[in-house]
C-alpha cells in the first residue's frame, strides 16, 4: 500500500461572475462563495474572485499563481461564461465584449 501524498498547503483559485453585459447569470458567485466555505474548512487558502472584469480576473489570476509551489495543491474553479472558438476555450470575465 502506498502512502498518501503530503502536500505543504492546500489552495484554491475561485472565480464566479454572474454580472454580464448581457446574459447575465444568478448563481455562479453564490457557488464560488459556498466552494470557498467548504474549502477553507478542510484548511484550503482561498483566493476568491466575483465578478471579475479583465483587470481583476488577470490580477488574481497572477497572484495566485505566484504563490503556487511545487509541493502545493492547488485548485481552480469557475463558475461564469465560457467560450469556445475552433479548439481554443475561453473563461469569459464580466465586461467580456460580445461582438468580439
Amino acid at each position: 500500500m502506498t502512502s498518501p501524498i503530503a502536500y505543504r498547503r492546500k489552495r484554491a483559485l475561485i472565480i464566479g461572475v454572474n454580472q454580464y453585459q448581457r446574459d447575465s447569470l444568478q448563481y455562479c458567485t453564490d457557488d464560488a462563495e459556498g466552494l470557498s466555505n467548504t474549502l477553507r474548512r478542510i484548511d484550503f487558502v482561498i483566493s476568491l474572485g466575483l465578478n471579475c472584469d479583465p483587470r481583476k480576473f488577470y490580477e488574481i489570476i497572477d497572484q495566485f499563481t505566484k504563490t503556487i509551489q511545487r509541493d502545493d495543491l492547488a485548485l481552480f474553479y469557475f463558475a461564469g461564461h465560457g467560450k469556445q472558438l475552433g479548439d481554443e476555450n475561453y473563461l469569459l470575465s464580466s465586461d467580456y465584449d460580445y461582438s468580439f
